[in-house]
Parts: C-alpha cells; structure tokens; sequence
C-alpha cells in the first residue's frame, strides 16, 4: 500500500473518532404493517399473463392501440401487430444500413391519422410512419 494511502486512512479515521462524540443513536422502533386489504390489496392480475415475441422482437419503447391492432417502434423499425401475430413490420433508414445513425432507433410514436404514426427518432427527428404504404 502506498504511504499516500497509509496517511488518507489515519486521516479519515481521527476525523471518525474526533465526530464520533458529537453523534448520539436513538432507538427507534417501526410500527407493525398495515394489512394488504383494500387499497392494498395485491394486484394479480399479471400472474397468468403469457410472453409473446420472446427473443422476436428486441428493444420495444413505445407502443400505441388503434383500431384493433397494436403498433410499436423496435429497436430497428416498426411493427404491427393483430390477434398476437405480426402483421407488418416497417425498418428505419436504408436497406443495407449497419450502424444506429444510419438506421435510426425510433423510441417515441404517436397516432396521426389513418395508418399513419408520427415518430420520434433519436438519430433521425421526428418522422411520420404510413403503415399503408411502408
């Protein structure tokens, strides 16, 4: 151990013991717990919800209910989704892009109009997404 490390330790321990008699502890005790009924009550509504598009799907931020179908940005694109399946997907930037600026990271949508989303890209801005035309 270097001898600057040997001095910061004396140190801080006379600072410890020089404020130690300064502090004085009081015994506190918690009151018992409330009873989970009512307001808390827990909620299992969840415990028998199922996973879909477990290693399918990667990095889903935002997702938007209309008109039945379910859409969401993907770490790479767009997606929509009817009856637990995946209708259409729809990717950010350049067939061949490799790179996130290149291709973008769509975090944010929002329903526009129609099929049409209004997105907040990190990389891009903000883009509108018609899942019509692509």
């Amino acid at each position: 151990m270097a001898w600057y490390h040997v001095i910061g330790v004396g140190i801080f321990a006379i600072v410890i013991l020089q404020n130690s008699s300064k502090y004085e502890t009081k015994f506190f005790d918690m009151p018992e717990k409330p009873p989970l009924t009512g307001a808390l009550t827990p909620n299992t509504k969840l415990q028998n919800a199922k996973i879909l598009f477990k290693s399918e799907i990667h990095g889903p931020e935002s997702f938007v209910w209309y008109n039945g179908a379910l859409y969401s940005t993907v770490e790479n694109g767009f997606i929509k989704i009817i009856n637990d399946k995946i209708v259409k997907k729809i990717k950010v930037g350049k067939s061949g892009c490799s790179s996130l600026p290149e291709c973008g990271r769509p975090l944010g949508i929002r329903h526009y109009k129609n099929e049409r989303f209004i997105v907040a890209d990190c990389y891009k801005g903000i883009l509108e997404v018609d899942f019509e035309t692509g």
